[in-house]
């Protein structure tokens, strides 16, 4: 029995089996199509269509949150860049401010110790000494007098008064002269016009 389909089976015309096939491809598409239709027809969804949409609107859904947080972020970090840049602003200005008052004392410190020093440099030199208890404090103001951009005029009279007098240790108070001596406007200045005060 089986010889005998095996031969009906081959014995099938060529042509006919081909539109048989054919016949039946075109069968599938169109019940395809029909369950397509009823499907779109009366709204029926299959379990895959309706997980794909809910994924496809979770995903939606995931983009317009992303936009909207990106937006934010934009936002939230535009006012803190310009804060920042507000507050750098500030204290630049706060800092210039520092700069000039710090410039201004500087200049008041140096005007200050150069008459410091002029006073010492008349007083030693009418001594015609250094007193040795003075000498530490006369070599601290000099350094002092560098460190806020003193000039040449004050290092003059401190070099001249440390190359020119000795340091002596045993002074005669008869023979000191006081800072309110040197500041007197009655003192003779003629002997020390080389002595004024260099800022």
């Amino acid at each position: 029995m089986g010889s005998q389909a095996y031969e009906a089976f081959f014995n099938i015309n060529p042509v006919v089996l081909l539109l048989a096939v054919f016949g039946i491809f075109y069968v599938i598409k169109e019940c395809i199509e029909a369950v397509k239709y009823i499907e779109k027809t009366f709204g029926l969804e299959k379990k895959s269509d309706i997980e794909r949409r809910e994924i496809h609107e979770s995903v939606d859904k995931l983009n317009v949150s992303v936009r909207e947080f990106g937006k934010k972020f934009d936002g939230e970090m535009n006012t803190l860049r310009n804060d920042i840049y507000t507050r750098i602003d500030v204290l630049q200005t706060n800092l210039d401010k520092v700069s000039e008052c710090n410039k201004n004392i500087a200049e008041a410190s140096r005007e200050e110790l150069a008459d410091k020093i002029n006073l010492k440099y008349k007083n030693y030199f009418k001594l015609g000494y250094i007193p040795y208890d003075e000498y530490d404090e006369f070599v601290n103001l000099h350094r002092a007098y560098k460190l806020v951009g003193g000039n040449h005029s004050g290092d003059a009279k401190f070099e001249r008064c440390c190359k020119n007098l000795e340091i002596r240790n045993d002074t005669p108070e008869n023979m000191q002269l006081t800072f309110d001596d040197c500041c007197d406007t009655n003192a003779d200045e003629s002997d020390n016009n080389d002595a004024t005060v260099g800022g």
